[in-house]
């Protein structure tokens, strides 16, 4: 079998070096496939990496679609050999032993090294844990370009859920600040102290004020700020950087035109709206794929009324831009099937109850399972009318959403993630001019008013009906001006991919007028 004849079949053309033969190795070419060739214009032009081996094999992958295959048969002797694993350095000290915790322990003091660890244990401070050296986890794959740093917590999570209050002993430096505010992050800021040391570092504390005064600085952690009284000193870094560059917003969705209206940030809600089959939540669910890929997050999502197979097969058709239906002619194969499962493995958190309907507490545990175990930044609950209301209590459900809404809130506010719940509207009417229904205001949520007033966000999805891959995005609140502002825009959804891409980049759906040259129309005062 001639190997580079081969792959030309499969639309691989390898260097010209190669035309006369091949050699054993790896080669970086273009992608065959024209959809990733066309999401790539003008970057990355050899995502395809060929593997080489004697005497009749090859194998690739991409790393942008993730379309992947081989030809040939591959001998034993070009198989990888585990690799040894390295002795573990004497320091090392992780979570996963737990060996330094009495049995019911429930308070416990983190440190941030091994030899941290041996200090405080000879002074007598009991349940002391050292966080392990930041390193791949074990089971990852050349797969994980970027694997979380965090991956021990997973093996204890039902351990930390039982920890009433953690203190914090770390390094007084931007290393340790962002240590501490990631892990208060996943473990639930409302129970995480952090020790002041005196000198920066528990070493130089001990060595130039001595054992009792380390023991008073561990003795004396105070809580991290979340809700109530602060004073300046608490956020005094935070006023000075709002000073220096303004209020940051939030993160970009990956539609430039919708980034002018909307961002997405840690610790508020956004309420998404629109009539049945607008694609509220095919939206949500692009949206997410965008904050992942460009932004490494990672999402818990609720939605009962996809079922996570099918949630998880939508995700992944996104993720690789192809069809997994049997009945589709450019149907993906199934290693770029199982190599778009990896990736949405790794993003995406599913949420599902045996019960017919959870309650909202019920999610919010599994949610906070999700932040401790994979460091979620976002949340999908979607739709509201599927999770249970136990109205005990309650002349009726406006009274209950106004109480549910704040426990949502304080979720996100306490684990830094961002949340979208999908609400239906009540029943439309047609419009009897157009004979066709208008898109929904916020206020014709089903259930509450309260949906409206306690959201940071709120955002109606509506499709035109003349132009059937046509998605009006309108942003219909925005609690703060630095993440964004009221108006609407249009995106163009593609039914096979399940993406979209801001409307004017769609080949020939719609010219913007002079009027809307940016894509952008802005709202009148009051109109939501």
């Amino acid at each position: 079998m001639n190997i580079v004849k081969e792959l030309k079949s499969h639309g691989i053309v390898l260097p010209p070096a190669t035309d006369s033969g091949y050699r054993p190795g790896y080669f970086e070419v273009d992608c065959p496939k024209p959809y990733c060739q066309k999401a790539r214009e003008g970057i990355d032009p050899t995502p395809l990496r060929v593997d080489i081996y004697p005497p009749n094999y090859a194998e690739w992958k991409c790393r942008h679609c993730l379309q992947a295959g081989h030809i040939g048969e591959r001998s034993e002797s070009t198989q990888q050999q585990p690799k040894e694993e390295a002795p573990e350095a004497e320091e090392t000290k992780t979570l996963l032993g737990l060996k330094k915790l009495h049995p019911n322990a429930t308070s416990i003091v983190l440190c941030q090294r091994g030899r941290d660890l041996k200090i405080l244990d000879k002074l007598g401070v009991e349940d002391v844990l050292a966080l392990p050296n930041e390193g791949i986890p074990p089971d990852s794959s050349e797969y994980d370009r970027d694997p979380d740093k965090f991956w021990y917590l997973a093996d204890v999570a039902d351990k930390i859920k039982n920890w009433n209050k953690i203190v914090f002993v770390f390094d007084d430096t931007a290393q340790g600040l962002s240590l501490r505010q990631e892990l208060a992050r996943r473990m639930g800021m409302g129970k995480c102290y952090t020790a002041t040391l005196s000198r920066g570092t528990v070493e130089k504390t001990l060595s130039g004020l001595g054992g009792d005064e380390l023991c008073a600085d561990i003795k004396e952690a105070k809580p991290l700020p979340i809700f109530g009284l602060y004073e300046l000193d608490d956020f005094e870094k935070e006023l000075f950087a709002y000073f220096d560059s303004g209020m940051a917003a939030g993160v970009g969705t990956g539609w430039p035109n919708v980034d002018k209206l909307y961002t997405v940030m840690p610790g508020q809600l956004t309420v998404v709206t629109g009539i049945p089959n607008s694609g509220k939540s095919e939206w949500v669910d692009a949206l997410t794929l965008n904050l992942a890929l460009n932004h490494g997050w990672k999402f818990a999502a609720f939605s009962p009324e996809n079922g996570k197979e099918a949630h998880a097969t939508k995700l992944i058709e996104k993720r690789v831009e192809m069809s997994a239906d049997p009945k589709s002619k450019e149907r993906m194969t199934f290693d770029t099937f199982y190599n778009g499962s990896l990736w949405v493995r790794k993003h995406y958190s599913f949420i599902e109850s045996t019960d017919e309907m959870p309650t909202l507490d019920w999610i919010l545990e599994r949610a906070a399972d999700a932040a401790l175990r994979n460091g979620i930044k976002g949340l999908i609950i979607d739709p509201w009318n599927r999770i249970e209301k136990k109205m005990d209590g309650f002349r009726a459900e406006t009274d209950y959403v106004a109480a549910a809404l704040p426990k949502i809130l304080r979720f996100l506010i306490n684990y830094g993630v961002h949340g979208w719940l999908v609400v239906h509207p009540k029943q439309q009417e047609k419009d009897r001019k157009t004979g066709k229904i208008p898109a929904p205001s916020l206020y014709d949520m089903a259930g509450s008013a309260h949906f409206v007033n306690m959201a940071d966000n709120g955002i109606v999805i509506h499709r035109s009906d003349s132009i059937d891959d046509t998605t009006e995005v309108h942003v219909k609140k925005v609690r703060f001006k630095h993440i964004g502002r009221r108006g609407d825009t249009k995106l163009s959804y593609n039914l096979t991919t399940g993406r979209y891409v801001p409307l004017d980049q769609a080949p020939g759906t719609y010219t913007f007028g002079a009027e809307e040259s940016d894509g952008i129309k802005t709202y009148e005062p009051g109109d939501l």
